[in-house]
């Protein structure tokens, strides 16, 4: 008499949600993952080592990837430019009208 239908799934318990949250956002895709009934423990383990080593990949390209050989080379070229500033003294009628620029004016 009383027909059981079965339940559909909510589209965040769904797992082609929960894969794109835990690629996109993981610690959102772990929360979704460990409150996910019906799942075995070897698979949320599995899955938790999986979206831990995505996100050291993460922190590599975010971090490590900022100090290349490329930015060390510009760096040195800019610190070569800043010592040979340092070195040339600049013209005298610049001190000049610096000093007369920085001397304060009498008002009376």
């Amino acid at each position: 008499m009383f027909e059981q239908v079965p339940e559909s799934t909510v589209w965040y318990r769904s797992w082609p949600f929960l894969i794109a949250a835990l690629v996109v956002l993981p610690p959102l895709g772990l929360v979704l993952l460990w409150t996910r009934r019906g799942t075995d423990m070897q698979v949320k383990v599995l899955g938790t080592l999986a979206v831990v080593l995505l996100s050291v990949g993460y922190a590599y390209l975010l971090f490590a990837q900022r100090h290349s050989a490329n930015d060390e080379a510009h760096y040195n070229e800019l610190e070569r430019h800043r010592a040979a500033q340092r070195q040339s003294a600049p013209p005298p009628e610049v001190v000049q009208a610096a000093d007369a620029a920085a001397q304060p004016t009498d008002p009376n």
